[in-house]
């Protein structure tokens, strides 16, 4: 049926082949997202470290591309610097070193200005609010909060500036507060229950990210107009030590350090190995990864390429 086209091959065409196929597996190994052994998803693991610090009590904020590295604390005292990193060159330059000096301030970013608010200066929490403008480094005053605050937990929302969380360095706040920059003015907001863990935006709607029992995570929806939180979900993440919102994602860290990536549906993205995170909060999304501040007060970005 096949005809008479049979035939022995050579031990030289076998070599041949043989040669062909391993040159086949390595080339189809090489476009294949590698694998690292820090890394349990497809992708290579990149842990680099923007700036040594140290940055204890440092806060992030992003603008775009930008990482904004604010103040912090290292063998000088508290800085009142603020370091900017592109994360599209790789470089870092300073911004501006006319901040009043803190660690563990509330920030966030708005029209072209980064508001800093609270912290501790090493006598107490802080009421101090400043902006800093990201074209040209000119730091502006504003009111002062109506509390001092340290570790608090600021967003901008549909033009109002509102601050959660943190303590005034005898307890926790519960207590928030919200700013119209546009008057200059400060309105008190329904007090968070449980420790606050973040905000987050979706769409029109503010959300408070509080600490629940046993690992979980209550989302409750903060509406501004009727001085309220309207209804309320928890979530079970099986953290358990913290979670720090990182944008529209959290990052888990469990008791032994090890973080994972949740989603929006806080279903874990990624296992990222053993990372220490110095301070809660001290997290923001760049580009494809995360960058936070270590326990050492270093500030490092990881984040996964495609091979």
């Amino acid at each position: 049926m096949f005809g008479n086209n049979w035939r022995f091959v050579s031990e030289s065409e076998t070599a041949q082949g043989f040669l062909s196929f391993a040159i086949f597996v390595v080339a189809l190994a090489l476009a294949q997202p590698a694998w690292s052994t820090e890394s349990r998803g497809p992708g290579r693991l990149h842990d680099d470290v923007i700036s040594a610090g140290p940055h204890r009590g440092a806060a992030l904020a992003r603008d775009g591309a930008r990482l904004l590295i604010v103040g912090g604390e290292g063998p000088d005292g508290h800085a009142g610097t603020v370091h900017v990193f592109d994360a599209l060159t790789g470089q870092t330059r300073v911004l501006t070193d006319e901040l009043t000096p803190r660690a563990h301030p509330a920030v966030v970013v708005f029209d072209d200005q980064l508001f800093v608010l609270g912290g501790e200066a090493g006598t107490g929490a802080l009421d101090t609010v400043e902006s800093v403008s990201l074209v040209d480094g000119a730091v502006t005053a504003w009111p002062a909060l109506p509390s001092p605050r340290t570790a608090g937990r600021a967003v901008m929302h549909q033009g109002l500036l509102v601050v959660g969380g943190g303590d005034h360095g005898w307890g926790p706040l519960a207590v928030s507060h919200v700013f119209d920059p546009a008057r200059g003015e400060w309105y008190q907001a329904p007090a968070v229950e449980g420790r606050l863990l973040g905000w987050q935006v979706q769409g029109d709607k503010l959300l408070a990210l509080t600490e629940g029992r046993g690992g979980e995570v209550v989302r409750r929806r903060l509406s501004i107009r009727q001085h309220a939180f309207v209804g309320d979900s928890a979530v079970r993440t099986g953290c358990e030590r913290l979670v720090v919102p990182v944008g529209e994602a959290l990052f888990c860290v469990g008791g032994d350090g090890t973080a994972r990536a949740l989603g929006k549906k806080l279903q874990p993205l990624g296992d990222y190995g053993v990372v220490h995170i110095g301070a809660v909060g001290a997290g923001v999304r760049l580009l494809a990864g995360v960058a936070f501040v270590d326990l050492d007060g270093q500030v490092r970005w990881l984040r996964k390429s495609a091979r």
